[in-house]
């Protein structure tokens, strides 16, 4: 690194298959998350299903709350 330079690594994810032990290496790393999501509940259910056809809204949310949880 050079001199008052900072620098990131930052993941794009839709947060599906975040884990607690994913949240935690993230965090003990300094990985910053950005995750994707496409407004309210009912609207991202309507364009974000898993392969069971299920909107992943709440999966979202929860593992959200998980990455600021570490």
């Amino acid at each position: 690194m050079r001199p008052n330079e900072n620098c990131w690594v930052v993941v794009g994810t839709n947060a599906i298959a975040i884990t607690p032990d994913k949240a935690k290496f993230f965090a003990d790393n300094n990985i910053k998350c950005i995750v994707s999501m496409d407004g309210p509940e009912h609207t991202h259910n309507l364009l974000r299903k898993n392969h069971a056809g299920q909107g992943t809204w709440a999966t979202v949310d929860k593992n959200i709350k998980l990455l600021q949880s570490y």
